[in-house]
Order: structure tokens, then sequence, then C-alpha cells
């Protein structure tokens, strides 16, 4: 991504949040979360903290968290999400933005993540994580990204990316109504 395309993700993100409660990007590769997630918090500032689920170290950043795929299923996704959410907020998150990089996917079912190995998440392990991050109410903003749509078999990724976001959407209506002062 080029300096002119980071600016410009950079202003986008922070119009949508300006005039949404919740942002959700779809499409790119990894190189669009730090923009979105920049012009995010220049719109609403606060603490903010990033939950990735990435087959792989995009960066060596201080401050990384790692929590293999092996533990996860050993604890079991629901225990290992809601501990990390609870780990952020607890460091003082009042916002977190929730990155699924569609390469954590395992091989056989996401032919269109360019980096996407066997032996990674099954398809119900990341909707299900999709669902949680909505759930939260700290959550606030999302991407889904690492898809190359010509490199699809059958649209089965775009279909899985899909469905995560519809999912990632229920969670945020599953959320709690909270009632208008009259």
């Amino acid at each position: 991504m080029n300096a002119r395309e980071w600016l410009a993700e950079d202003a986008a993100a922070a119009d949508a949040a300006r005039s949404a409660e919740h942002v959700v990007v779809v499409g790119g590769d990894n190189s669009l979360t730090r923009p979105v997630l920049q012009g995010l918090m220049n719109a609403t500032p606060g603490a903010w903290d990033l939950l990735t689920l990435d087959a792989h170290h995009d960066c060596r950043a201080q401050g990384v968290h790692i929590v293999p795929l092996h533990t996860v299923w050993r604890d079991g996704k629901d225990a290992v999400i809601a501990s990390a959410l609870t780990l952020l907020v607890a460091r003082g998150a009042e916002r977190v933005y929730g990155d699924f990089d569609m390469d954590v996917i395992d091989r056989a079912f996401a032919p269109a993540c360019p980096a996407s190995l066997p032996g990674g998440m099954q398809p119900d392990d990341l909707l299900r994580a999709a669902y949680l991050f909505g759930a939260n109410p700290h959550v606030v903003a999302a991407d889904l990204c690492e898809v190359d749509a010509n490199a699809d078999v059958n649209c089965s990724t775009v279909r899985l990316m899909a469905a995560t976001f519809l999912t990632f959407c229920s969670g945020l209506a599953s959320r709690p109504r909270t009632r208008l002062a009259e």
C-alpha cells in the first residue's frame, strides 16, 4: 500500500467512524488494518486495542500476545476469546478492533487465501469467533482481509468471508439494546 492509498484508507475510516456506531471493512490485504485503525482512532479518541486472528505474524511489535491454535483447541475458542477481550479491557482498552485475516483458515477451506496452510482453523471455529467478537460491547470495528477472489475455487473462500461478516453482524445484533431517554 502506498502513502496515498494509506491516507485514503485512514480518511475513509475516520469518515465512517463519525457517521456509524460500528465500522467493518471487507477486502484487501492485511496492510489495510493499520490505516483503518488509525483513521478510527483519529475520529474517536480513546484507548483502542487490536485483536486479530491470523495464520502468521504480520509484525513483530512489542506487546503482541500470541495464542497458538493448539491452545485454542485445548482451552476452547469461547474461553480464549473471552480471556483475550477481558485482558485488553483490563489493560485499559475502551474500544477493540477485530481483524479477521482469512488465511487463518485451513487451506482446504480457504483456497483463495495466499498464506493459508494446512492445519489452520476450521470454518466453524472462525464463525464462532466472529459471533463472539460481534457480541462483545468493546468490539466496535473489524476488518476481513486476505482473500484473492481470482484464486478462489467455486467461490468457497468468498462465501466463507461473507458468512464471517454476517456472523459478526449477528453478534452485533445480539447485544442488549439500550433505551434512549424519553
